[in-house]
């Protein structure tokens, strides 16, 4: 199967690892998103959140959280974009 990795994946990966904190990945990847992604709008944000904190998982590795935030990213570009 070809990927293609979206081109902000790593940067929001790492933001998220980065953030890690007691309250957990989700606490983390709202933080986050509301911080790197402060300029788009709020529905946009929802639907990234909703997507990730869903999936995410404490026990992923780097690797594993960032192809699930790139098909989240993809995923939430296709709906408010085509």
């Amino acid at each position: 199967m070809i990927f293609n990795k979206h081109p902000q994946a790593t940067t929001v990966t790492l933001l998220i690892a980065a953030e890690r904190s007691p309250q957990g990945l989700e606490e983390d990847a709202h933080v986050v998103l509301a911080e790197y992604f402060a300029h788009w709008p709020d529905e946009m944000k929802a639907d990234l959140y909703a997507r990730l904190a869903e999936c995410l998982k404490p026990s992923m590795t780097i690797g594993q959280m960032e192809l699930l935030v790139s098909r989240c990213l993809w995923d939430n570009q296709n709906v408010f974009f085509e």
